[in-house]
């Protein structure tokens, strides 16, 4: 199972009373493939994704940021192009 190299494991769970996660993890044997999360805290998903995963690369903050930036340097996209008056055909040239 975690014979490819790129291949990771997370295991989140509430508590471990039987000792399977564990022996599961030894019998594996390749702890750098394996992520354990085990506790009450980390088993609630709200306290797990606000206090210990990373936040998403776009945030609220950064992306109203870049509205407010758009508005101010006046960042609109440009109208497309219309073809010429009496253009029948469309041959493609005007297409870089």
């Amino acid at each position: 199972m975690l014979t490819i190299p790129s291949t990771h494991l997370v295991v989140i769970s509430y508590d471990d009373p039987l000792g399977r996660i564990m022996q599961t993890y030894q019998e594996l044997g390749r702890p750098s493939q394996i992520s354990l999360l085990i506790g009450p805290a980390l088993a609630d998903l709200t306290t797990l994704t606000e206090h210990y995963l990373p936040k998403p690369a776009i945030d609220k903050t950064t992306f109203r940021m870049s509205e407010l930036l758009k508005q101010r340097m006046g960042a609109e996209p440009l109208p497309a192009k219309r073809p010429a008056a009496g253009a029948d055909s469309f041959d493609g040239s005007d297409l870089v």
